[in-house]
């Protein structure tokens, strides 16, 4: 049961930054444990979200890695690896930038996060009627309230430390800046890398 929400959550939010994963091969590999994704190209719009004073003109991901522990899902953490990221972004001007400009990013925002929890929502809903037709509509013997498994509480419980848990590992992110440099957003290139050897 807690194998499909997983799959669900992680196949939702990782074609979102990146294009042609294939679910199939996902949800297999998933099930064993571990799936490994080379060269995808990431959305165009993968970085609009976080409003940054740029837009990014071509992305790429050199691997893309997911390990699930499903033996100690609770205890040990998703992790989730990106490798190679390569991406090209110009700087935006501000003073191409209307208030109406402003206004739509904002609402793209906005509805960006309320379609995050609709979502959700509906992959709890889903899994919550998966496991209520499992366990029999209407049981109330006493056999289903001794078992904490049954309860959606604890389900519940369980997705939420699983998803507290889920750790991203970043190595090899290379960002160019192209374009003209206008106002007060001028990115320069020693400030983008990192020299920790």
């Amino acid at each position: 049961m807690l194998e499909k929400v997983v799959e669900s959550v992680l196949e939702e939010y990782v074609s979102e930054w990146v294009e042609g994963l294939d679910s199939e091969k996902m949800k297999v590999a998933l099930f064993a444990g571990k799936v490994e994704f080379r060269d995808l190209r990431m959305r165009g719009a993968a970085l609009d979200k976080f409003q940054l004073p740029m837009k990014m003109k071509s992305g790429s991901v050199g691997r893309l890695s997911i390990k699930v522990p499903w033996k100690r899902l609770t205890s040990q953490g998703v992790k989730i690896q990106v490798e190679d990221v390569f991406l090209v972004v110009q700087p935006t001007n501000p003073g191409d930038a209307g208030a109406d400009e402003d206004d739509d990013s904002y609402l793209l925002r906005t509805r960006w996060a309320k379609q995050q929890e609709v979502r959700m929502l509906e992959i709890l809903e889903k899994v919550k009627s998966d496991g209520t037709a499992a366990s029999g509509d209407g049981d109330t013997d006493g056999a289903g309230d001794s078992d904490p498994t049954a309860s959606w509480g604890y389900r519940k419980k369980i997705l939420n430390t699983i998803l507290d848990n889920v750790t991203f590992e970043f190595t090899n992110i290379h960002i160019r800046v192209c374009g003209s440099c206008a106002g007060s957003y001028c990115l320069c290139p020693s400030t983008v890398g990192d020299d920790t050897g």
